[in-house]
């Protein structure tokens, strides 16, 4: 694309941009005051109390007295830019208003509405979660520093010199991740982050404006990651099932994550219980949360939805060291299973 045809874009948007209404305008007419009963909107915005990113998603409660002294109490959800309103507050009563996110409540705030609307700013310490990355540039793959990386509306970080970066105080929810840098497409995403994962983001710019997907977003389980399992599962020994695969195949029983493992076959027990039996029909030894348990176990005693992810080993030439059986335990011989449970923390 030309130079001019980049100002002319640029021209179009802005014009966009002017005749446009403005957000609070757009805001004051789905929500207009009322002088025949005297109400005004309630309008304001939670954000985190260290960084000032929106919180989508947040709890927001406002109460106040009507004319015969009873209790009113409206409670709203915060939209994807951290935004809120009441419409019909009172204009001449004083409001008490309060936010919540993930069990953390803002200070409260009471305010006494006049002619228009009233907005009002609520800070919550949010807790925090880490994103981490780097940028490349393409094609090559080279790391690529002095990128300009923001996660939602916080300070922007510089890449490295080998192009990481890594944020420490971003709160869960979905977030608008932007990259730039001078000579370089911008790159901009979204990314949804979780209580009780890591992102790691790959993301790469080119020289020219050309179509490529700009993020990959790797999500990995802190409760997986503090107990080795993807170090174990990058050696190549053994099948590895995580609680993504887990959501992905939406087993019936926990019995059905074996049914497609190699090495493990089910037979029925004395009591109609799933047994998972490999080589030689030589029962699997199982290892949940670090403890060995006794023979005879199915996995069918624990529901699908306690997996945080599973290890299975066919023998004891796959078995890790950690996980290597005594001479005098039963089974020795056989197979391993390793499950790590999601309320392990």
């Amino acid at each position: 694309m030309s130079f001019a045809l980049r100002v002319l874009g640029q021209l179009a948007v802005a014009a966009a941009i002017l005749m446009a209404p403005s957000a609070a305008a757009a805001r004051q007419a789905a929500c207009p005051p009322d002088t025949t009963t005297g109400t005004v909107a309630l309008e304001g915005t939670v954000v985190d109390k260290d960084t000032s990113i929106p919180l989508q998603g947040a709890g927001v409660s406002a109460r106040w007295l009507d004319g015969k002294g009873r209790a009113v109490e409206r409670s709203t959800n915060t939209d994807r830019a951290g935004e809120f309103r009441f419409c019909g507050a009172p204009a001449s009563i004083a409001i008490d208003v309060q936010a919540t996110w993930f069990g953390e409540r803002s200070a409260p705030r009471s305010l006494t509405g006049g002619s228009g609307p009233e907005r009002v700013v609520l800070e919550v310490a949010s807790p925090h979660l880490v994103v981490a990355g780097r940028v490349r540039e393409v094609p090559g793959g080279g790391p690529l520093a002095a990128a300009a990386v923001r996660v939602g509306r916080g300070p922007e970080q510089l890449s490295s010199a080998d192009g990481a970066f890594r944020f420490e105080k971003i709160p869960p929810g979905l977030h608008e991740v932007t990259v730039e840098r001078i000579g370089f497409a911008t790159v901009r995403d979204s990314v949804e982050i979780e209580f009780g994962t890591r992102v790691d983001l790959d993301i790469r710019l080119a020289a020219q404006a050309v179509p490529l997907e700009p993020i990959t977003i790797v999500v990995r389980s802190l409760v997986l990651e503090r107990t080795g399992f993807y170090k174990r599962e990058g050696r190549g020994l053994g099948t590895f099932i995580t609680r993504q695969d887990i959501e992905a195949r939406t087993p019936v029983t926990s019995s059905d994550l074996l049914r497609r493992v190699p090495g493990v076959r089910l037979v029925r027990g004395r009591f109609s219980e799933q047994i998972a039996i490999g080589r030689g029909n030589c029962p699997y030894r199982f290892i949940i949360d670090g403890a060995r348990i006794n023979a005879g176990f199915s996995i069918d005693e624990m529901p699908p939805n306690w997996f945080e992810g599973l290890e299975v080993y066919q023998g004891p030439s796959q078995v890790p060291m950690e996980f290597a059986a005594g001479p005098a335990e039963p089974n020795a011989s056989c197979g391993l299973i390793v499950i790590w449970t999601r309320n392990r923390r």
